[in-house]
C-alpha cells in the first residue's frame, strides 16, 4: 500500500498526539497472535479506530516508535533483506521513522528529518522488513495507555517462563507438571541455579495461554 500525506495531514498529526481509540480494549489485546512477537500491521491496527485512515495509521505508529525508543530494551524485531532477522536497535529511533509503503516494513520520515539528518539517511538509508514487537511489552504498553497497571512478575518467575516459552511456543504445556518441570530443568542455563518447584508453580500462575 503506497501512502502520500499531505501537508495538512501532516500538520494534523503534529498538532493532535495519538490517543487510544474507543476500540482499543483488553480484549482488543488479545487478538494478537499468541506468540513471543506480533506482526506491526496488527499492533497499528488495534491502535486505530479506521486501520486505512493515514491521519490515525501514521499517529499511531509515532506514539509506537516513541515508546519503543524509550524502552529498557530493544523490542522491535526485523531484518534488512528478507533473510535475516534481528532486533532493531534503539538508536535506529532517535531519527524520525514512519510506516513504509509495504506492510510490517519502517523507513525514515522524510516530511519530519531535518536537512543534517536527510544528508546522513540519504548514504546510510535502512528500511526494516518484517517488522515485528516483543508481545510482551507492547501488551503492557498498551494496556498502560489504557490506565492498567502491568502485572509485574518477579526476575525469577520471569526466568522460568522464558525457558518454558522457548520449550513450548505454542503454550502446550505437558500434561504432567512433573514431565514440565523437569524439561524446565534440563533446559536450564549452565551456570545459573534452578528454582525449586514452588517456584515453578508461583511462576505458572502468569502464563497466559
Amino acid at each position: 500500500m503506497v501512502v502520500f500525506i499531505t501537508d495538512e495531514q501532516l500538520q494534523q498529526i503534529e498538532d493532535t498526539p495519538w490517543v487510544s481509540p474507543e476500540s482499543l480494549t483488553i480484549n482488543a489485546l488479545k487478538s494478537f497472535a499468541n506468540e513471543p512477537r506480533v506482526w506491526l500491521s496488527d499492533v497499528i491496527k488495534v491502535m486505530t479506530e479506521f486501520p486505512d485512515n493515514i491521519v490515525q495509521r501514521r499517529r499511531a505508529a509515532t506514539a509506537l516508535f516513541r515508546a519503543a525508543r524509550a524502552a529498557d530494551r530493544p523490542v522491535f524485531f526485523g531484518s534488512l533483506d528478507r533473510r535475516l532477522d534481528q532486533l532493531i536497535p534503539q538508536h535506529y529511533f532517535d531519527i524520525p521513522r514512519a510506516l513504509d509503503h509495504k506492510d510490517n516494513s519502517i523507513s525514515t520520515d522524510m516530511a519530519l528529518i531535518t536537512d543534517d539528518q536527510f544528508t546522513v539517511e540519504w548514504k546510510n538509508r535502512q528500511r526494516w522488513l518484517n517488522v515485528r514487537v516483543d508481545r510482551a511489552w507492547v501488551t503492557n504498553w498498551l494496556k498502560s495507555q489504557l490506565g492498567v497497571t502491568p502485572q509485574v512478575i518477579p526476575p525469577l518467575r520471569a526466568r522460568v517462563l522464558e525457558v518454558a516459552q522457548r520449550l513450548w511456543p505454542d503454550k502446550k504445556l505437558p500434561a504432567r507438571v512433573g514431565d514440565r518441570n523437569k524439561r524446565i530443568r534440563e533446559a536450564w542455563p549452565a551456570g545459573e541455579t534452578c528454582p525449586d518447584n514452588k517456584t515453578f508453580q508461583r511462576a505458572f500462575k502468569h502464563w497466559q495461554k
